[in-house]
């Protein structure tokens, strides 16, 4: 049997992380989908596997201006027109003590029934060529951070993941992770 792996139509594929205050969950977002064979993969996604490899617990970090924190702590419902402000940070990739640093990222709040302002921990867009063209990240150009709002056990989307998988529907990628905004651990 060969694993599955969801691939986005287009150049490249989305990439979603499940945000919790005690758990991230990483998924990759998917449409047109097939399966392919782990040694076929795309580099895009050889690059970006190591993310969702269930043994590895990645860690992300956002580095924010102070104007960046102020722009998104303004924003405070899910009808807020500056929601869809992208506001600039560098996020970094901590590999094995290592850190890949991918500077002047989009980054902005998203949610509709589980937005939280972003002193609680919102579910977040980066965006990798927002503001620096054909930037990306292990092939991936997008990252979303969601809050994981109405699953207090952060293990619904993963678990049904998983399930769709086994029985040969494509399904998202994921992984557990941890993320730190301005060295300040975020959650889990």
């Amino acid at each position: 049997r060969f694993p599955l792996v969801a691939l986005r139509e287009g150049r490249f594929c989305n990439a979603c992380v499940i945000l919790g205050v005690n758990r991230l969950l990483l998924v990759t977002g998917f449409s047109g989908l097939f399966a392919v064979s782990a040694h076929s993969l795309p580099c895009r996604i050889k690059n970006s596997a190591e993310l969702y490899a269930p043994d590895k617990f990645p860690r992300f970090d956002l580095e924010l201006l102070a104007a960046s924190v102020e722009a998104l702590n303004s924003v405070r419902s899910q009808t807020d027109p500056n929601k869809a402000t992208y506001v600039t940070g560098d996020f970094v990739y901590d590999k094995d003590g290592k850190a890949k640093a991918v500077r002047s990222v989009g980054i902005r709040i998203k949610g509709e029934g589980s937005f939280q302002s972003f002193e609680k921990k919102p579910a977040l867009k980066i965006n990798f060529d927002k503001f620096v063209e054909d930037q990306r990240f292990r092939g991936l150009n997008r990252l979303t951070l969601n809050n994981n709002y109405d699953d207090p056990t952060f293990l619904a989307e993963r678990l049904a993941y998983a399930v769709h998988r086994e029985v040969g529907v494509p399904a998202p990628r994921c992984n557990n992770a941890r993320l730190y905004v301005n060295s300040e651990f975020y959650g889990v």
